[in-house]
Parts: C-alpha cells; sequence; structure tokens
C-alpha cells in the first residue's frame, strides 16, 4: 500500500488554507497554488496523477514558507493505494517531483499535437471509441486540457462520458490519456473533458475557433 494524497474533503481545506495565506500576503510574486485534483479532477485522473499533485503542493507550501499549515493526516484522512501498478517507479515518482514546471507549449506545437490527435485517433483511441469522438482543442494556461467532441448517445468503456463508473473498465481511460500523451510527445495533458454535440457547436463558433488557435 501506498500513501496518495489527501482524501478530497480534507485537500480541498488544505487548499483553502494555503491560498488565504497567499490572499493575504503583501508578495506579488507568490506563483498560484497547485489546483487540488478533486471532484471531477479525482474521477479523471490516476493515482500517480494525484500524488504528483499533492507533492507539488507540498513543495509549493515549503517554498512560500507555509509548510506548517498542512497538518499531519490521520489515517482516516489518507488516501491510500492498495496497488502501486500506477505509480511507476520510486525514480518516476521522485523525478516527478522535483522536475522543473512543465512550459507553455508554442501555437505551433500545440497545432501539430492536434493534427496527430486527429489523423492518428482511430490508433489512438481505438476504432469504436473513434467513430464517437474527435479531438476539438487544447485549453487551459499551459494547454494542458484536451477537449474532445463525442456522441451523446454512446457509451464509453469506462460507463460515461462524464464520469468514471465503479464497475466499469477502469483502466480504458488511464489507457486513453496514456497512448494521447505518447502521440503528442513533448506536449502533454493533464485532462481530457469531454464536450456533447451542442457544446461543439458554439465552441465551431469564430470564438471558440479562436480558442483553439490559442488567441
Amino acid at each position: 500500500m501506498s500513501f496518495i494524497c489527501p482524501v478530497p474533503v480534507v485537500w480541498h481545506a488544505i487548499h483553502q488554507s494555503l491560498e488565504q495565506a497567499r490572499n493575504r500576503s503583501a508578495a506579488l510574486t507568490i506563483p498560484p497554488l497547485p489546483i487540488p485534483l478533486i471532484l471531477d479532477g479525482w474521477a479523471f485522473s490516476s493515482d500517480a496523477e494525484k500524488r504528483e499533485r499533492w507533492n507539488e503542493t507540498i513543495l509549493w507550501a515549503e517554498r512560500q514558507g507555509l509548510l506548517s499549515l498542512i497538518p499531519e493526516l490521520k489515517e482516516s484522512e489518507k488516501y491510500i493505494a492498495h496497488s502501486t501498478d500506477a505509480l511507476g517507479s520510486s525514480f518516476g515518482i521522485l523525478r516527478e517531483q522535483f522536475q522543473s514546471p512543465a512550459r507553455k507549449p508554442r501555437p505551433a506545437e500545440i497545432m501539430e499535437a492536434l493534427a496527430k490527435l486527429r489523423h492518428g485517433w482511430e490508433e489512438i483511441a481505438g476504432a469504436e471509441l473513434a467513430a464517437h469522438s474527435m479531438p476539438f482543442r487544447f485549453v487551459g494556461r499551459k494547454r494542458r486540457r484536451l477537449i474532445v467532441r463525442v456522441d451523446p448517445t454512446f457509451s464509453p468503456p469506462w460507463e460515461s462520458w462524464s464520469y468514471i463508473g465503479l464497475r466499469s473498465d477502469r483502466r480504458s481511460f488511464t489507457n486513453l490519456r496514456r497512448s494521447v500523451n505518447q502521440a503528442i510527445q513533448p506536449v502533454h495533458v493533464d485532462h481530457i473533458d469531454f464536450k456533447d454535440s451542442a457544446q461543439w457547436a458554439r465552441e465551431s463558433s469564430p470564438a471558440g475557433q479562436n480558442l483553439l488557435q490559442g488567441e
């Protein structure tokens, strides 16, 4: 068994405490606090990603002199992985914890990554999933969230486009994200969001296309 991060409600409380301390600070150069992987972020992230984000939070607090605001967790407040399969080697975890923050990809890299996904989507996602979905655009401050257009009448292997079912093929989503990241290196995504046809129509407007191009 391996400690991954606090359970969501505790992680949220810690994040709120750190955010309040950051807002009270007179320093204008304090970087943003890492966003906790709770709610949708919890459902659509692997244990390795949760652990990485928690490690980033600890490192952020240490650098800002706020480590004392992170309490010692009770056993009931810890999220524990009963398998280390998704965590990688110890070296991999340390490398993720101490590596430099990822840079924002250049617009040309984003467009190239999107083209790779669209042209190779059937191989990346599999024929059945590709028949009901298509990569649309990258969003987020560092373009690390992928928006995928989907057919809302189709159910993916993990049960729903909006959540991962408890009795579904939970690894299928993790495998999809892994295949996406392998295909678009050096660009990397942390999250994949799925949007139905109505949302797709709105995002196909000129304003949506400007977002696609990072404008």
